[in-house]
This record gives structure tokens, C-alpha cells and sequence, in this order.
């Protein structure tokens, strides 16, 4: 009935674990492997048990820089693998490898089909808030103040270097300083990272780029999110032939973090899918951002009714990830 669609980076015995606690005996699991370390991951099938193998599809995808562009594009190329090599599918759930569920299957199908039968067919979480072109300073910036990494600017009218391997966000560490964010609330900002040496290039737009950025601003209302996301099979082949798709996709190619305005920007000007086939559904702990699980967090688990959390290094929390077994086990889920 669910296809996991798990984005790969590394570590294979992470990616076994997280999916025989995926595993019911029904799903279908898509590993979308980063191009950098499929080397390593190629072949995996072996360490899963045979009678399951056919539903595990491991193949090379799209390199991906975090928070870039290549994060939009890597998923829609693992959508429209899935959508034209894998059947037998109703419900498609976008995790990446170092996601952990925290409630049981049951669970998580029994509320998907009951958001189906009420019509909906996307879920999303903290979805929607909009972004002007006249004020770029919606963006949570600071929320990511206390990160740590350096730039090099040749000029604020020149390009401009970050290595997304750490964090895109490190730019605008001191952003009332920092010539990319005040150039960048202005709306004069084009960046693209590159895909094979994992960096974000950030240069003033041409005259000709702005006028056309202005151009599709004016057509399509940027909004921001999260996008972790769950779609419904038919919602999800809406979204991959969406009228508009190509244009969001090269307007978000200008923007910094633009994984995080992709689904509800295209959602807001959806030739297909309307806004009440839409849910905000509270499927990650701490609302989807990356959360560094511990031991100490378990009450915060226990309590919450998130479906999944994220991020978590199964290796070093052995002992919460047993304690989040026993939960599931258990079939616990807390409804506010």
C-alpha cells in the first residue's frame, strides 16, 4: 500500500534497519541512492530477506546538494521513477535515510486511508506561509543563527561559495552583515549549488534574469514549508504533470534554500490539485526539522504525535531505537 521513498547519502546498515521497521510485510521501498556513495549501497538486496526483495528498488540517483536546487530535481526523478517502475502502490512517503517511524504501520495506514476517504490527497507539514517579493525577511533566518561555517565573496556584484556539505544556511550566520542575504531580500539573488562538488553559487541577477524572475513572481505566489511530504498516488502523478511545474522550477532555481519553497509554491499555483485536497498533517517530530534524537528525548517520543522523527545515528542510540521498537510494538500513538 506505501511506497517509502528514502533518499540515501550513506551508511547501509542504517538503511536496513530503518526499512525492517518500515516493513509490514506489504510496503514497497524505493532507496534513491546519492550518485557519491551508490557504489557502496549497489547490490544491497542481499541483506534483506528474500521473500522481500522484490519490493526493495535500490538505483543511482541524481546528485544532491542539502538544501539546493538538485534536492528538488533528485526527487522528482525519484518520483517519476516510481511512478513509471513501480506498481502496486497507493500512498508515497518522502523520507531520507537517517528518518526513524515512531508509531506502527497500522497506525500510519489507518490515517491515511481515513484522509483519503475525506478527499485529501496531499500531506504536508507547516505549510504556506507566503513570501513577497518585497520582503524576503519571512524567511526564518534566524532561526539558524547559531551555525558555524565561512564564505569567500569576491564581491557582493561577484559569486559567491558555501560548502552545502556542512550547511547552506551558514551564509546568513551573521546576516545583517552579509552582502548574500541583504542582496538576497532584495530579490537580486541568483544561486544554484553544483552538483558534483557539493557548492552553492550565489551571484547578482542580470538584468534580464530579473525581469523575468519578477515576471513569474507576479504568476506564482512563493511560498515556504517543509518538503517532507506524502502524496497520494494519483495526487503525486499530478504534481510530476503539473502545467506549471517547469516555470516554479526555474523561478525556485533563484532562490537560496529552495527545497524549502518547492511543494507549497507549486501546491499554491496548482493547475491540479486544489487546496482542499490538502492536509497539514503533523507526520514529524518538531515539525520536520533536522532534530538531533537522543536518549534523553524519549518522553518527548513517547508523548508526541508525530509519525516519524528525524535525524537520528541508529548506531550511536542503540538503546533508544530498541525503546522506540517496544513503542511501536506496542502500537502507542498520542492524539492532541
Amino acid at each position: 500500500m506505501i511506497l517509502y521513498v528514502i533518499q540515501v547519502h550513506k551508511n547501509i546498515s542504517q538503511i536496513v534497519k530503518l526499512i525492517s521497521m518500515l516493513d509490514d510485510g506489504e510496503n514497497k521501498f524505493l532507496i534513491n541512492v546519492d550518485p557519491s556513495s551508490y557504489s557502496d549501497i549497489e547490490g544491497a538486496e542481499i541483506f534483506f530477506p528474500i521473500p522481500m526483495r522484490p519490493r526493495i528498488h535500490i538505483r543511482r540517483g541524481l546528485p544532491v546538494t542539502w538544501g539546493g536546487f538538485s534536492q528538488i530535481t533528485a526527487w522528482l526523478d525519484a518520483y517519476r521513477f516510481a511512478l513509471d517502475e513501480i506498481d502496486g502502490w497507493q500512498f508515497a512517503i518522502m523520507m531520507s535515510g537517517s528518518c526513524i517511524p515512531l508509531v506502527s504501520q497500522e497506525i500510519i495506514k489507518e490515517h491515511l486511508l481515513s484522509e483519503s476517504n475525506r478527499g485529501l490527497r496531499v500531506h504536508c507539514y507547516k505549510w504556506g506561509w507566503k513570501i513577497s517579493s518585497a520582503d524576503f525577511n519571512t524567511f526564518n533566518y534566524h532561526d539558524w543563527s547559531n551555525k558555524n561555517t565561512s564564505y569567500v565573496k569576491d564581491s557582493i556584484m561577484g559569486r559567491v561559495e558555501a560548502d552545502i556539505e556542512w550547511s547552506l544556511v551558514d551564509l546568513l550566520q551573521d546576516h545583517n552583515n552579509s552582502p548574500v542575504f541583504q542582496a538576497h531580500r532584495r530579490g537580486d539573488v541568483l544561486c544554484n549549488d553544483l552538483f558534483l562538488e557539493k557548492k552553492l553559487v550565489v551571484r547578482s541577477l542580470l538584468p534580464h534574469e530579473a525581469a523575468r524572475r519578477a515576471y513569474l513572481m507576479s504568476r506564482f505566489p512563493v511560498s515556504g514549508g517543509w518538503l517532507w511530504s506524502t502524496f497520494r498516488r494519483d495526487a503525486l502523478q499530478d504534481i510530476v504533470d503539473d502545467d506549471n511545474l517547469d516555470e516554479i522550477l526555474e523561478l525556485l532555481s533563484t532562490f537560496l534554500c529552495p527545497d524549502e519553497l518547492f511543494l507549497p509554491t507549486l501546491l499554491n499555483s496548482s493547475s491540479r490539485i486544489s487546496e482542499d485536497e490538502i492536509s497539514y498533517w503533523n507526520f514529524y517530530l518538531n515539525n520536520g526539522q533536522p532534530f538531533d534524537l537522543a536518549s534523553e528525548d524519549f518522553d518527548k517520543i513517547l508523548h508526541s504525535d508525530a509519525f516519524f522523527g528525524r535525524k537520528l545515528e541508529y548506531r550511536e542510540n542503540s538503546n533508544l531505537v530498541c525503546r522506540i521498537e517496544e513503542k511501536i510494538e506496542k502500537k502507542i500513538h498520542y492524539k492532541n
